[in-house]
Formats: C-alpha cells, structure tokens, sequence
C-alpha cells in the first residue's frame, strides 16, 4: 500500500518515540533507509494513508447521498496523536471534514 499513497503521515508508534504527525518519508530520511525499512523499524505502529485525488474525493462529497466514516478506534485510548490527545477518529473528524467542505465551498449544490 506504501507505493499507492501520495503521503503517509505516521499517527504513532510504540518503537520509536517522536514520530507521531510526521511524514514517513522524512523519518526514513533520517533513519538512513528505505520507506519500508522504517515501517519495520517503527512497528508496531500506525499510519494515514493519502490516497485519494482531491477532484474525486470533491466528486464524491457532491453527491446528496455521501457519507463520511473513519476507522479510528474510539475506546483505544493507548495511542496518543502528536497533539497529545486520544484520536479523535469516531467522532470529532466527521465534524471537522464536513466543516471544511461547507466553509471552503469545497462542495457546490
């Protein structure tokens, strides 16, 4: 899946402390290897894949039926994001992605 992302923002790791909100190809930079050597290294962890092109993803939110989901755990309250809070995942994203459509126009009727 690493050569299909057009950025992968590692959430955190239990192996190397200091990594959370950074680009994993910064860490392998300087880590001194190669992308999937530091997915190795920094297992276990966890990652966000950015995958999707903005035109599609726009495309899709236009639709009057789309819906916007997320896979983050909401009672894993072991993994900290770098701003020093559980993931807001379950709850809070939805929120704020439908509030960036609505106030950048992201999405026109």
């Amino acid at each position: 899946m690493l050569w299909r992302a057009d950025k992968v923002l590692i959430s955190w790791s239990d192996s190397v402390q200091g990594v959370s909100g950074r680009d994993l190809k910064d860490i392998a930079k300087e880590m001194g290897c190669s992308i999937d050597e530091a997915c190795d290294r920094l297992q276990p962890a966890g990652a966000i894949y950015f995958m999707m092109d903005e035109k599609d993803v726009q495309s899709a939110m236009a639709h009057p039926g789309a819906m916007i989901g997320s896979d983050g755990i909401p009672f894993d309250t072991t993994r900290i994001l770098a701003c020093g809070a559980p993931s807001r995942g379950c709850s809070a994203t939805t929120r704020a992605i439908s509030s960036s459509f609505r106030s950048e126009d992201a999405v026109r009727a």
